[in-house]
């Protein structure tokens, strides 16, 4: 008898202790998700205050780049203090993006969209839309043309993006002196590609190249 009762009582307990869990557990779920989501909210505006005080941008401006990247965190399902990360990478490749958050958001953008569609980190992608601004002397309003570029050039040719940005890195600023626009110096970079192993020596080959051809006809 007393076996008995003991097991009903142990059976009872556990029955108990089983409720009080599943009525715990979703409550603890609940609190975890609160936490996360305050988390992620207190990152967003250090993250935000640390872009304020590297930019210099005045409140209704930093309120603007907030806007662009909540926006930016629904279309691409990225943290919005992720993006604004992003935005100060950008524009420590680009510093005059700095002092725009117009044209900071337009090229965060841009590099987002070539991330996702290229299978690539967010800075390698922005790395490609800097280098072109950098040394093309390109306006940011034209970003989504650059990755439009960069991406059919890595599709059809022999050189990926990677490729793309050290070549143009070291050729970029001839190609723009001869006249030539990044649609052009992207076509040439991958028709030399499959010569060069080398990103860099192709583009050093290359602005060594237009230097002779702009020196003959400066003669």
């Amino acid at each position: 008898g007393k076996v008995s009762v003991a097991a009903s009582g142990s059976t009872t307990g556990i029955l108990g202790l089983s409720a009080a869990a599943s009525t715990a557990l979703p409550l603890l779920a609940g609190v975890a998700g609160s936490i996360a989501v305050i988390s992620k909210s207190a990152k967003f505006e250090v993250n935000l205050d640390d872009l304020q005080a590297l930019t210099g941008l005045d409140d209704s401006k930093i309120k603007e780049v907030a806007n662009s990247a909540i926006d930016m965190s629904g279309k691409f399902g990225i943290a919005a203090g992720d993006i604004v990360d992003s935005m100060a990478l950008i524009g420590s490749q680009f510093p005059a993006l700095l002092k725009d958050s117009k044209a900071l958001g337009e090229v965060t953008e841009a590099a987002n969209v070539l991330s996702k569609a290229g299978g690539l980190a967010v800075e390698d992608a922005a790395k490609g839309i800097t280098t072109v601004l950098n040394q093309m002397g390109v306006a940011a309003s034209e970003s989504m043309d650059i990755i439009n570029v960069l991406a059919a050039g890595s599709q059809q040719g022999a050189a990926d993006i990677e490729y793309l940005n050290k070549a143009l890195e070291k050729s970029g600023t001839a190609f723009n002196s001869a006249g030539m626009g990044y649609v052009e110096a992207i076509a040439a970079i991958e028709t030399a590609a499959p010569k060069f192993s080398s990103a860099d020596v192709a583009g050093s080959q290359l602005n060594s190249t237009l230097l002779k051809l702009s020196t003959q006809d400066n003669n």
